[in-house]
Order: structure tokens, then sequence, then C-alpha cells
């Protein structure tokens, strides 16, 4: 049978994968159920347990002691999906479970069946895929014989159930204009997202800064009210407080290196102006 237009489509290609995602999550759930109460013994089950209700404190060895573990978990659920992929396009079926629900499957240039270590390499191919922002899979909708960047480096095709060895592989109009579009939607999603992220860290950043002010102006007058000798400098929020013989000084670590005074017998905090320093950040009166 010719099929005028045996390949699968990108919609369905990606229907398929996300089918194929569930499975390879569940399996990977469930491998990791079994094998974590196996590997981690009783006494440290325990002592994670006694840490996590704050019976105990926190003991980094036990941590260490599972790094093996983690590892380990980190290689199963790695390979795991190299492994399903390879195992279930090399088979009789030629298609993983979600291509299967799919009715679709991937063939080599001659429309045969793939041998285990072809499907491997297509599957290793798809880190590529990935790493250039996902523009290897969308290739599969837009090149002239619906291939992946994947496909195009193992040499395969996705194609319908129905076609079978010998059938045509014929070109197809390309899309590289719907290409280009999802490209540029996602650069501009991901721009998004960075901008965001950005963002939001120099607002938290910001926030912290206007914080550490009030908290060393309140820390200063707790310390003149409890005339705390401070022998030696404290270190607390990100401040260093110290005595001195007219009262007691803050060193913000902020970005102009503030210096705060309480000088003895007042409740005023004021800021010290130095070279390097804006006092005026601080919004507190420079002392004179």
């Amino acid at each position: 049978m010719n099929n005028i237009y045996p390949y699968a489509g990108f919609w369905k290609r990606a229907a398929a994968w996300f089918i194929d995602g569930l499975v390879i999550y569940m399996a990977s759930t469930l491998v990791q159920q079994i094998v974590t109460p196996l590997l981690i013994s009783p006494d440290t089950a325990q002592k994670i347990q006694q840490m996590q209700d704050g019976t105990t404190p926190f003991d980094p060895s036990v941590f260490l002691s599972l790094l093996p573990l983690i590892i380990g978990m980190i290689i199963i659920v790695t390979v795991l999906p190299w492994i399903y992929f390879a195992w279930m396009e090399s088979s009789s079926k030629q298609a993983t479970l979600g291509k299967m629900a799919l009715g679709i499957k991937v063939v080599d240039r001659q429309g045969n069946r793939l041998s285990f270590k072809r499907a491997l390499g297509r599957t290793l191919a798809k880190i590529v895929s990935k790493l250039i922002l996902n523009i290897g899979y969308y290739m599969a909708g837009a090149t002239r014989k619906k291939q992946a960047l994947h496909d195009k480096m193992a040499g395969t095709y996705v194609v319908d159930n129905s076609f079978q060895p010998g059938d045509d592989l014929p070109e197809v109009k390309t899309h590289f204009g719907i290409l280009a579009t999802v490209i540029i939607a996602e650069a501009l999603c991901m721009l998004a997202v960075v901008g965001l992220f950005i963002g939001i860290i120099n607002f938290a950043v910001r926030q912290a800064k206007a914080n550490a002010v009030p908290r060393a102006v309140a820390k200063l007058q707790e310390l003149a009210k409890n005339h705390d000798k401070l022998a030696t400098p404290l270190q607390e929020d990100g401040a260093v407080y110290y005595r001195h013989k007219d009262g007691y000084r803050a060193a913000l670590n902020d970005a102009f290196s503030n210096t705060l005074f309480l000088q003895n017998g007042t409740n005023t905090v004021c800021c010290e102006q130095r070279l390097g320093t804006n006092c005026a950040a601080t919004k507190l009166p420079i002392c004179e």
C-alpha cells in the first residue's frame, strides 16, 4: 500500500510523547518506592525521621551516607526512559505505549523495524533536540519528511501503522514559518520567565536591604537598653554589632557598607557619613 501522506503529524507525536511521559513518571515513582526502602537501613530512616520531627539535631553525615542512593536513583530515572524508548521502538510493535495509542510507529529509511542499537541512538539523539530549546522536536512539524532532529540524526521516520516496508516516503510541504513562529514564541516565553525570575530576586534583595536598617536600629536600641557590654563583636542578620566607648555601632553588610551609631544616653540611631557610604539610603539622620 502506497500512502500519499504516511507521516505522523507534529501534534499526534506530541500527544504520544505526553502519554509516554505519564508512563515513565509512574514507572520511575514505582521504582523509587521499591528501591528506596531496600537501600536505607531502619536506623538511618529513624534518624531522618527524628531530624524532621526536630527531636535530634541536624546530622550531615546521615545525608552523606545517602549520597550513593541519591546518585543511583538519578541514574535510574535517567536511564529508564532510554531503555523504555529503545526497547519499545525496536520491538515488533515498533512503538512506545504512547505511539501505540495514537496508531503510529518508527521505521528506518527502508521502512523496516529498527535494531535496538539504532533505536537507542535515536533516543540519545533526543538530548541534542532538547538542548537547542526543543527546536529539534519542533522540526517534526516543519521538515519535508516530518523528521525531528533526532530522526534526521538516526535516519528514522515516524509513520502511521498502515505504512509497510517498501511504501514511499515522499517529501511534503514544509512549514518553516510555523516553526519560526513556535521558536520565537518559546524564546519570548523563556525571556519572560527569566525576566520574572530576575525581577523576583531583585525585589527580594531590595526588601532584604530595606529591612536591614530597621532591624539594625531595633538591635542597637535593644543592646543599649540592656547595657550589653559586647566583649566581642556580635554578627546577626547580615550586620556586625560592637561596643564603642561612646555607644554602640552596627556595620551593615549592604551595597554601601553603612555604619549606624547609637550614642550613650540617647535612643536615636544615626548614620555615620564616610567615603563610599550612602546614608540617604538608610533614611536616618547623619551623625554629627
